[in-house]
């Protein structure tokens, strides 16, 4: 990366990122098309980059199983980087991530789509989306918080425009109460929307994506992303 990206990463308040891989060199990979996994080292490119908190409500986090996933959070914690969007089950993972910044409190809300990663009742993973749960907790944030960020991973890949449901569901979190709805999972930069005075963002893209061509190990790709 320049530095002048590096500056105006390291001179932000927050730096976010969507941690959209396994950080563990352990675990057996799904049974899916793409498994994206990166070694604990890779996390020095988070403190070069000026990243201090993380998302990882999104459909790769459990795609090394439950070793991946513990090392993952493990080696976020070590790193001294936050980390939201995930519980040891569905009513954890609902818990709110709030930011306090020059006396103004900032909350964040990750969720993802119900593939592969999601929590249940009795068992760890991400916040998933909820027509419901998710309207309700953006709804209880706007009681004691000034701004709220919701990251919504889903949505259809390499399309630059919503679905009517996603465009409906984005919406549905502005009269909610959200302030930004930024939208992931499509790897393409995505059309706004100004919705009510509040701004959606149908798609984030690819900040950074490495995916090694090695047919040989196709569970084996070198991945980094974030937005």
């Amino acid at each position: 990366l320049s530095k002048e990206v590096i500056d105006i990463m390291k001179n932000s308040d927050i730096m976010v990122a969507n941690n959209e891989f396994t950080i563990s060199n352990r675990g057996t990979p799904l049974d899916k098309l793409y498994t994206f996994r990166a070694s604990p080292e890779r996390l020095n490119i988070y403190k070069e980059m000026g990243v201090n908190l993380v998302s990882t409500a999104n459909n790769h986090i459990y795609d090394y199983g439950r070793k991946g996933y513990f090392d993952t959070l493990r080696a976020l914690e070590e790193a001294g980087i936050r980390y939201t969007g995930v519980g040891m089950n569905a009513q954890c993972a609902r818990k709110k991530h709030t930011i306090v910044l020059d006396g103004k409190s900032i909350c964040l809300i990750a969720v993802g789509d119900r593939e592969y990663s999601y929590a249940l009742a009795n068992r760890e993973g991400i916040r998933v989306f909820d027509p419901i749960d998710t309207i309700e907790d953006v709804r209880d944030a706007r009681n004691d918080s000034d701004f709220i960020i919701v990251t919504y991973h889903g949505g259809s890949e390499q399309c630059r425009y919503p679905s009517p449901r996603v465009r409906k569901l984005c919406q549905a979190m502005v009269r909610a109460g959200a302030d930004l709805v930024l939208c992931q999972h499509s790897h393409c930069i995505g059309v706004m929307e100004k919705y009510e005075g509040k701004m959606i963002l149908y798609g984030q893209g690819n900040f950074y994506f490495n995916l090694a061509e090695e047919e040989d190990n196709p569970h084996e790709p070198a991945a980094f992303t974030a937005h």
